[in-house]
């Protein structure tokens, strides 16, 4: 073994375009500390880098041995959630949909509620009864159970790389909360004739396609803009899309009589998901009036082609805002009289259309199986269930019956 490797294990890593050098140093025990970038890309540096990082240790007052045994928690965790971080890596090794929203959003608990109180405590030191006491002032603040349990879950994750690199002997328990605790209840969905009404409203004044024929992008875009708003809306009523699977649709996933949904547009990053949010594609009935008004928007989009997005915006590589989406939403809850705070006290939001097509679907006795083919749900018991489109005729009736009743569009 060469000297350096004693000391450090080197090693390059692919990002984007370019390897970047990390460094892993040598525990007592012969194990390895958690990978740190060297930030360099050649591979002479970045051992430079590492035995300056030694040295640096060293000048502190302390032998790299000691640094690592008295390791805080701030310390080993820097970077531990990036999309490009160890524990990234492991997660898609086993086969994990992990995107970068969700280390993005682990990054967030960790700096903004973890790392406020466990930066500068000793990993060894960090105890069940230390852990259980930041559990409860949690709940003193009136966070819900289950997001406590999110955090925990970050927590619970740093340790057990920790244990894994001989920093602590073992994981406290870590005892979660009760996913009722502070709970605000279930999100609240309109009533079926809340619905009628709301889409009859003059929101959805249906635009002259003609004349917007050769338009400019921004031109078309604020001419029919509250006419897509409308359609994405009741698309999301009728098929239970979530909002960014809905944003990511594009001509191509439009097909006669179903939609295929495979992607989600990451509101976040504004970038496409390569999967769902489950990581399941789906395949969505439609009734024939709201797959006619997708292919009038289609048509009329300034951006053609197969990968132009269905409910567009002024940018061909970015469709239109869910913000958007769901302002023009609460503006027309006002004028069926929903006022802002009982849109507030009954949890009403752009996500409530998933529970009003779940909760319509079994009024009408819907097989249970088929409703979470179509929303996209899954369970420990079923991994996976396909229904092809011409098994969906019941569920096609009960999203025509709405829109003929209704004469929405």
């Amino acid at each position: 073994m060469s000297i350096y490797r004693k000391k450090f294990l080197i090693y390059p890593r692919k990002l984007k375009n370019q390897s970047i050098y990390y460094v892993q140093f040598r525990l007592p025990s012969g194990k390895l500390t958690t990978a740190k970038s060297s930030g360099e890309t050649d591979e002479d540096k970045a051992k430079d880098w590492a035995y300056d990082y030694l040295e640096s240790l060293k000048e502190h007052g302390f032998n790299s041995k000691k640094k690592i045994r008295n390791m805080t928690f701030g310390e080993f965790s820097k970077g531990f959630f990036n999309y490009d971080s160890e524990w990234a890596t492991d997660q898609k090794v086993k086969g994990r949909n992990i995107t970068q929203r969700l280390c993005i959003e682990k990054t967030s608990l960790l700096k903004n509620r973890i790392i406020p109180v466990f930066e500068h405590i000793i990993l060894r030191d960090i105890s069940k009864a230390f852990i259980k006491d930041f559990r409860n002032n949690l709940s003193l603040e009136g966070l819900s159970g289950s997001f406590i349990n999110k955090i925990l879950s970050c927590i619970k994750t740093v340790l057990e790389y920790a244990e894994d690199r001989d920093l602590v002997s073992f994981v406290p328990k870590i005892e979660r909360c009760s996913k009722s605790l502070n709970s605000k209840g279930k999100r609240g969905v309109l009533s079926p004739e809340e619905v009628r009404v709301l889409f009859k409203l003059p929101w959805k004044q249906k635009p002259d396609f003609m004349r917007l024929q050769g338009a400019e992008p921004g031109v078309i875009y604020t001419y029919i803009k509250e006419y897509l708003a409308y359609i994405a809306n009741l698309m999301s009523a009728l098929t239970g899309l979530r909002q960014g699977e809905l944003l990511a649709l594009q001509k191509k996933s439009l097909c006669s009589g179903y939609i295929d949904v495979s992607k989600s547009w990451n509101q976040l990053l504004h970038v496409m998901n390569k999967t769902t949010k489950t990581g399941r594609r789906r395949f969505i009935c439609i009734p024939e009036k709201l797959e006619n008004a997708l292919n009038e928007l289609c048509s009329v989009s300034p951006f053609q082609g197969e990968d132009a997005f269905i409910f567009f915006s002024t940018s061909h590589d970015k469709p239109v805002q869910g913000q958007y989406l769901l302002d023009t939403l609460y503006d027309n809850l006002l004028k069926i009289g929903i006022s802002k705070q009982e849109r507030i006290d009954r949890r009403i939001t752009f996500h409530s259309w998933r529970h009003w097509l779940n909760s319509l679907l079994i009024n009408e006795k819907i097989p249970l199986h088929k409703v979470r083919a179509i929303v996209g749900h899954s369970t420990d018991a079923m991994t996976e269930n396909y229904y092809h489109v011409d098994d969906m005729s019941d569920v096609r009736l009960v999203q025509e019956s709405i829109i003929n009743t209704g004469g929405l569009i």
